[in-house]
């Protein structure tokens, strides 16, 4: 689990230092607006904006990654549990 913790880690870098190191200002994501956004107070909100969405992203995919694989680890437990079970069948340990 921890490889994918760093894994949406390294995606957040990804996505946010890039713009940092440029000269001209870019946003992480690459849109499209109807207004220039690039002017002082507008760029740091979208650029916030778009940090907060790039977050709540990681995580809600991370969390869906976690569920499944609990669901697959709980799926194992039940079957190591079911496999005790029919070695102790039949036998003076029942």
């Amino acid at each position: 689990m921890i490889p994918l913790h760093f894994a949406s880690l390294l995606v957040c870098i990804i996505f946010i230092v890039p713009p940092l190191l440029h000269q001209e200002r870019l946003l992480p994501f690459h849109v499209k607006y109807s207004f220039d956004w690039s002017v002082s107070p507008v760029y740091e909100i979208m650029f916030i904006s778009h940090t907060i969405s790039l977050a709540i992203l990681v995580l809600s995919v991370m969390g869906v990654d976690m569920l499944f694989i609990s669901v697959v680890m709980s799926t194992v437990m039940q079957y190591r549990l079911l496999q005790k079970c029919l070695l102790k069948y039949n036998t003076s340990d029942m």
